[in-house]
């Protein structure tokens, strides 16, 4: 299970680190969306957000709420 954690949190990195660059409006959507969706939804992406700054500290995140 740590195998596909790793994996899956390296692909966000990929895909924050391009929305970040190229469509940051689309990024900030997008996490709006995933927060909006309940306290669960919150708690996991606000959990996932802190391991990817930990594990991939070049993702450029500050579209993202702090």
């Amino acid at each position: 299970m740590r195998v596909k954690a790793t994996k899956d949190l390296a692909q966000a990195a990929s895909l924050i680190d391009y929305l970040a660059k190229n469509d940051a409006e689309l990024l900030m959507e997008t996490w709006n969306g995933l927060i909006s969706r309940g306290p669960g939804w919150r708690s996991r992406a606000i959990e996932g957000l802190r391991a990817l700054k930990e594990r991939h500290p070049q993702v450029d995140t500050s579209a993202l709420p702090q």
